[in-house]
């Protein structure tokens, strides 16, 4: 709940406000008891900055986030393993469900309209899925190539061209040196296929076709601590079917397999990667 409400201000807390939220992340029992002076002083800033952070993620003050701490803290179950065995399958399940109402036909217009294919991921797990889709898409002939890193990306959205299509994957939507060029991308006409854990954030807003994950998040361990456990199989499950789906599309418009132009390098690469 808590938790949430600040993924999706995330683009708007200011580092004091990350310092802030990360202290009552991590102590977030003892947060509960305490005076708004005693947290500012835990976090070395003033009575203000604390409620403007409250203010940000959308509580009317101090009171309420005690509140949402103490509620969560009723709400969240004891550890049991064989419950949170069924709720994640059950959340797979779910996810599964609503991919295959899903029309994945614009997606794969775009993927068999692009000369070039360009994947990146925020973080090592988000990347470790771009990588999956590489793998999948290589074995029918179709290249992605996969930047590592906030500089080669820097660089690459420089040298973009018509024909160019990015698949994108990030947790929150919301990492600051990609939001920064988004704009860019968009005004030189690239279009961009997001995979995001939460529907509202500056990447989907700027992507032409986004794919929303409701990542499965559990308190999960047997030592109950608050931090949150959570599962990204899901991300895999989307690249999969993505690729399935592509197939498919295929198979349908008889398209045919290894349309793409595969260059030695990307601009600032010292070879496919």
């Amino acid at each position: 709940m808590l938790d949430e409400m600040v993924y999706k201000k995330s683009a708007q807390l200011s580092e004091t406000d990350q310092i802030i939220w990360k202290y009552i992340f991590l102590h977030k029992k003892e947060v509960a008891n305490m005076t708004i002076q005693e947290l500012a002083n835990a976090c070395h800033v003033s009575r203000t900055t604390v409620m403007r952070f409250t203010q940000k993620i959308t509580l009317d003050g101090f009171s309420e986030l005690k509140a949402l701490l103490r509620l969560e803290e009723k709400q969240r179950p004891s550890f049991d393993g064989a419950d949170v065995m069924n709720r994640i399958s059950q959340q797979y399940q779910s996810v599964i469900n609503d991919l295959q109402k899903r029309d994945f036909e614009p997606i794969c217009r775009l993927i068999s309209a692009s000369s070039r294919i360009i994947g990146f991921g925020t973080g090592v797990i988000q990347n470790n899925v771009i990588r999956e889709l590489k793998r999948l898409f290589i074995g029918s002939g179709e290249f992605i190539y996969t930047l590592d890193g906030k500089a080669e990306f820097e660089y690459l959205v420089h040298n973009l061209k018509q024909g160019d299509l990015m698949f994108i994957v990030s947790l929150s939507g919301e990492t600051s040196y990609v939001a920064e060029h988004l704009e860019e991308i968009k005004m030189r006409d690239i279009p961009i296929i997001s995979i995001t854990q939460f529907e509202d954030n500056t990447l989907a807003r700027y992507s032409t076709e986004n794919i929303f994950i409701a990542a499965p998040h559990y308190h999960a361990y047997a030592n109950k601590k608050d931090y949150p456990y959570v599962s990204m199989t899901v991300f895999y499950t989307v690249a999969e079917i993505i690729f399935l789906q592509y197939q498919l599309y295929k198979d349908k418009h008889g398209a045919e397999p290894g349309g793409k132009e595969m260059p030695s390098r990307l601009p600032g690469q010292d070879g496919p990667g």
